[in-house]
């Protein structure tokens, strides 16, 4: 399986990444934190991104929104932490999976994580965002760690222990500080009176910004455990595939023997007795064996 999604050649022949699946997807990142950013507050500009982009509590369904969530940030440190996992855990795991398998469990734990959320919005009745890449982030530190437990990070800490300082130290600060911003940002809002620079208008927009800033973070947490079950049950089937193939090749490998022993007591009749002296059977054996057997199918039938 290839690692690469485009190639281009050097001076000896060999072929090298030009773009790697975790660039593509920081690049996307970047992207989905500047349309945030950038676009004016209201309905027809933040409100219309989020509602086509960005999974909304309550509403459970299968949608593109399950994978564009991800690359979609209203709050930069969310951002940061994200990009920051991609670019470290996600560059080593994608030299080690490559870059399909690494892409389906980036963007897979992304819209498992996702679907739970709706799930679990509905049956709570939240009607909450639900958008950024800590979940898909996570998943990449699992893997980091389960792909080489004894690896050590910057050469210095175990990857067992950068997990749980990650973890510890960054992931779930972060989702708690997310959790309360809402409710820290509308507490600001309340205290500002009704004065002729802040109008009943300006009111309006600042609630707007609220709700829009009312996007659920905690349930990134589920990339955890998403990821590594995503991880697992593909690397099981990695390792069932591998073992099938393998035990192909062994059927295979004992039927050319036998056929080539069988091939071989068949040229012997036919330079003792000719080949007249074959059967149709043997006839119709010899000639499949020498298609699929033997590369000089002319040398078999000649001889």
């Amino acid at each position: 399986m290839s690692d690469h999604l485009q190639t281009r050649r050097t001076a000896d022949g060999r072929d090298v990444s030009s773009l790697r699946a975790y660039q593509l997807f920081f690049a996307l990142h970047c992207a989905g934190l500047l349309a945030l950013k950038l676009v004016p507050e209201g309905e027809h500009g933040l409100g219309s991104i989020l509602k086509l982009l960005a999974v909304r509590g309550g509403d459970v369904g299968i949608s593109w929104s399950l994978v564009t969530h991800i690359f979609l940030h209203v709050h930069p440190l969310e951002f940061a932490v994200a990009a920051a996992l991609l670019l470290f855990a996600g560059s080593q795991v994608e030299r080690s999976l490559g870059a399909v398998r690494f892409s389906a469990l980036y963007l897979g734990t992304g819209a498992v994580t996702g679907f739970l959320w709706e799930l679990l919005s509905a049956g709570s009745g939240n009607t909450a965002f639900f958008l950024g890449g800590l979940a898909s982030g996570s998943a990449a530190l699992v893997a980091y760690v389960a792909l080489e437990p004894r690896r050590r990070a910057f050469n210095v800490l175990p990857a067992p222990g950068l997990f749980v300082a990650v973890a510890a130290f960054v992931i779930v600060p972060t989702i708690y500080y997310l959790e309360l911003e809402p409710s820290r940002v509308l507490d600001e809002y309340l205290k500002l009176p009704l004065t002729t620079t802040f109008t009943a208008e300006t009111w309006m927009d600042r609630q707007w910004e609220y709700t829009t800033r009312e996007a659920i973070a905690a349930p990134h947490l589920l990339g955890f455990a998403v990821g590594a079950a995503i991880f697992g049950v593909e690397a099981i089937g990695i390792y069932l595939l591998s073992r099938l193939h393998v035990r192909r090749e062994i059927r295979r490998l004992e039927e050319e023997l036998d056929a080539r022993e069988r091939v071989d007591a068949l040229l012997e009749k036919i330079s003792r007795d000719g080949v007249d002296s074959l059967s149709r059977r043997e006839r119709k054996f010899l000639k499949y064996a020498s298609a699929r057997f033997y590369f000089d199918k002319k040398r078999v039938l000649s001889e």
